[in-house]
């Protein structure tokens, strides 16, 4: 479905148990293909929406957000 998202133009951030354990999987750094932005690493709650949404727009390199 993200893919589906993502090919209409649409910024997708990505978050949740599976994310957080294999937080490579979803940006396509382990080889695979990307299928999300950004990603919302942890708990989430301790992180504002806001963030997220900045994040998702940032160079690659910043776009890893943790909870912590």
């Amino acid at each position: 479905m993200a893919d589906a998202i993502r090919a209409g133009g649409v910024t997708v951030v990505m978050g949740g148990p599976h994310v957080t354990e294999v937080p490579d999987e979803a940006l396509g750094r382990d080889g695979g293909p990307r299928h999300a932005d950004a990603d919302a690493l942890g708990e989430g709650r301790i992180r504002p929406g806001r963030q997220i949404v900045l994040d998702a727009g940032a160079p690659v390199s910043l776009k890893r957000s943790t909870a912590n």
